[in-house]
């Protein structure tokens, strides 16, 4: 069915509403499309902040037990 309307290589699909929508990539929207900006304006409103508090370098479990 793809070969039969044009669809020969990579293609994305997608779920709009209760259809699902198969289209080329190079016309489809790119991934992280956007993401810069979105960070930037988090950056500004100061809500880019870590949620977790950080883990520690290292755990007892990687001094002693880990292999590289």
């Amino acid at each position: 069915m793809l070969k039969q309307v044009g669809l020969v290589s990579v293609v994305e699909l997608a779920a709009d509403h209760q259809r699902i929508v198969i289209q080329p990539l190079a016309r489809a929207r790119r991934p992280r499309q956007g993401w810069a900006k979105s960070f930037k304006k988090m950056a500004k409103l100061g809500d880019d902040r870590l949620l977790d508090a950080p883990l520690p370098t290292l755990t007892k479990w990687d001094e002693t037990e880990w292999q590289w």
